[in-house]
């Protein structure tokens, strides 16, 4: 479900295009995506692992890491105002300056 507010957010704010691919993407599906001591893995496939994913195949596969790459490059402030602005809300409140940012 969060992929969507991934997808609006980074498209709305031209983090990412359709073209969008992350070069590291494809080794990250054997080794994971490490974030702030957090590996995110993708669900174990035979298909599209040999080149790095664009926007449309990442969500045919519903690709973890290129999604997480996108949240990274939209960065928190958006992804944030995004899912207050789709009905989603926080019994706590979100600072965006506590996340972190790519290459952090």
């Amino acid at each position: 479900m969060y992929k969507i507010v991934t997808s609006i957010a980074g498209l709305a704010s031209g983090a990412i295009t359709a073209a969008t691919t992350y070069a590291d993407q494809p080794g990250e599906v054997q080794t994971g995506f490490l974030v702030d001591g957090f590996r995110i893995h993708d669900f174990p496939r035979k298909v599209q692992t040999d080149h790095a994913l664009d926007y449309s195949e990442a969500l045919e596969v519903s690709d973890n890491i290129w999604f997480a790459h996108a949240g990274l490059a939209t960065g928190p402030q958006a992804m944030v105002d995004w899912a207050g602005r789709l009905g989603f809300r926080c019994a706590h409140p979100v600072r965006p300056a506590n996340v972190a940012k790519p290459g952090q």
